[in-house]
């Protein structure tokens, strides 16, 4: 989770959103002056589902017990962060979340129709999850109504029950988005719907570059928590394993290949998925005031200027369409302390969601 300073108030973004994020400037990364993302079709996944391990730490986040605030995503016991890091790296070396796979279809259904997602939509979006209506654990398709989802959007406790005129304009873009069809239509009230769940790939190449992601903030964590023999054991024991699992890609890499040239794709893959991850850390973590410059891992220096209302301009232009708008939400709570996690939990589920919005372009 991302902690923002906003006044007197915190933003807590998700990592996942984060992710996404990268995710959406990497899909249209490349144009006839920047080269494009090399093994778009499998870095895209890996950078967008590389945080989906924080899924479960999200639903219910914790505080510095220390402080009383919500811990940032730098602020985590070393425990707890590599727990998240291997289920992200299993994640993405099994094919990438379906969930996230779905969200991301629907968002680039939405961009075609010169939309973004609301708030609305997203609520929905996250209701259907609710709902375990994406269950791909025993290949069985689970259908809902109307009703069935209108009363999970209310337990989500946003504090909005929608109307159904609302439910309805979103399933009928997530059908025509090819995310929901109908199973069932017998009249106006009875229409049933079931997801179509995404083809996921499998990739030893993914789990190698988001491995060795998580392995690079380790052995940086591992140089400010020596003092701690729990913490430092925690990162040794992480990155032992991940040695061994990078070991066994090399052998078992799914496809034919020389150990020398896995090795080769594994260490350009992660280069670009910390590159991706760096661009939307800079923008998610802190308004923007300062040119921003990078360096890409095939070497183009990049400076990206903030302009007024939440617009970035980059110079050389890197994408492959002309503006490219952004978003993620945000819980807007107060900066104070927090006496234990479960008043932190209540009081993120009472707090008003603020949609965070950007616009990159020539």
């Amino acid at each position: 989770m991302i902690r923002r300073d906003a006044g007197d108030d915190w933003l807590l973004i998700s990592q996942i959103d984060h992710a996404h994020l990268a995710a959406e400037i990497a899909s249209v990364w490349g144009n006839d002056d920047i080269e494009p993302l090399p093994m778009a079709d499998l870095l895209v996944p890996a950078i967008r589902d590389h945080d989906e391990g924080w899924r479960a730490w999200e639903s219910a986040p914790q505080i510095d017990p220390n402080l009383g605030w919500p811990r940032n995503f730098t602020e985590m016991p070393m425990q707890d962060a590599t727990e998240i890091w291997s289920k992200s790296i299993d994640i993405c070396a099994h094919g990438g979340s379906v969930v996230s796979a779905a969200r991301a279809k629907f968002r680039q259904f939405l961009r075609v129709k010169r939309s973004q997602l609301t708030k609305t939509q997203r609520t929905i979006f996250d209701a259907l999850v609710e709902l375990d209506v994406f269950d791909v654990v025993v290949d069985l398709d689970v259908p809902f109504d109307e009703q069935f989802l209108r009363d999970a959007v209310s337990k989500l406790g946003y504090g909005k029950q929608f109307g159904r005129e609302a439910i309805r304009r979103t399933l009928s873009y997530l059908e025509q988005a090819g995310i929901v069809h109908i199973v069932q239509q017998t009249g106006d009230e009875d229409t049933i719907y079931e997801t179509i769940v995404p083809t996921q790939r499998a990739s030893s190449l993914a789990g190698s570059w988001v491995s060795r992601h998580f392995c690079w903030l380790a052995e940086k964590a591992q140089e400010s928590r020596t003092a701690d023999p729990e913490e430092s054991n925690a990162v040794e024991q992480f990155l032992a394993m991940q040695q061994k699992r990078q070991l066994w890609w090399i052998s078992n890499p799914g496809f034919t290949t020389t150990h020398a040239r896995f090795n080769e794709l594994s260490r350009n893959g992660f280069r670009w998925v910390q590159f991706f991850d760096r661009l939307s850390l800079w923008i998610c973590c802190a308004k923007r005031t300062e040119p921003f410059d990078v360096t890409s891992p095939d070497g183009v220096n990049f400076t990206w200027i903030p302009c007024r209302s939440n617009k970035f301009i980059i110079d050389p232009f890197p994408l492959s369409i002309d503006v490219l708008p952004l978003s993620v939400s945000a819980l807007h709570i107060p900066a104070r302390f927090y006496a234990d996690d479960e008043e932190l939990q209540m009081t993120m589920r009472d707090a008003g969601m603020e949609e965070l919005t950007w616009v990159i372009s020539r």
